[in-house]
């Protein structure tokens, strides 16, 4: 059961309130006398009012409700209604934004091609700049490489007898199936190893 209170000048007023509100269903618990307004709160110049606490039943309330919840959605889609004329000038707006992301496509593909079309010239002075590089990351890699379990590994199955050939061979196959971090660590590349040589 759900309460409300309902104040009006008289309690006849109260209760045909009540009844157009809540239906037939609702009964009045208490009923009592209020004064409204007056002077700096003292009682002077004070409204009589009677006001009833009443109960109405879990269906009664659950109806309200749903008509609550009902008006409040009409609102909710006039609003909407409303505020699609909004959305339509954002669309207009959007369509030549559009049309511009497409113009600078275009010049982009243009300055592809090109850049694209011009002769391959490559001079002597990239040429070696672009070996230099290469060695220096070469050197990078080897320098990393050396000390990393799958280099250590190599060389002790190279010391137990395997081929050099055949060991770098296993080593090539380890690297592809395992992760950059993977290979820093010792467990995961002996696990990788032994899983590649239980196969051949």
């Amino acid at each position: 059961m759900e309460f409300a209170k309902i104040r009006g000048k008289s309690y006849q007023d109260c209760l045909m309130e009540m009844k157009m509100k809540y239906g037939s269903e609702a009964t009045v618990i208490s009923q009592t006398v209020v004064t409204e307004g007056g002077v700096m709160g003292t009682g002077l110049l004070a409204k009589k009012m009677i006001e009833i606490q009443i109960g109405i039943p879990e269906k009664q309330a659950s109806r309200e409700k749903i008509e609550r919840k009902l008006q409040d959605l009409k609102d909710l889609l006039k609003q909407k209604s409303y505020a699609s004329p909004e959305r339509k000038k954002t669309l207009q707006t959007l369509k030549p934004l559009s049309k511009t992301l497409e113009e600078k496509e275009i010049a982009v593909e243009e300055e592809i091609e090109e850049i694209t079309t011009e002769p391959d010239r490559v001079g002597l002075s990239f040429e070696k700049e672009l070996l230099d590089k290469n060695s220096f990351l070469r050197r990078e890699t080897s320098t990393v490489r050396k000390d990393s379990p799958l280099i250590r590994l190599g060389e002790k199955l190279v010391r137990e007898g395997m081929s050099q050939s055949y060991v770098e061979e296993i080593i090539s196959k380890v690297e592809e199936r395992l992760s950059p971090l993977d290979q820093g660590r010792n467990h995961a590349v002996l696990e990788r190893t032994i899983e590649i040589l239980k196969k051949e």
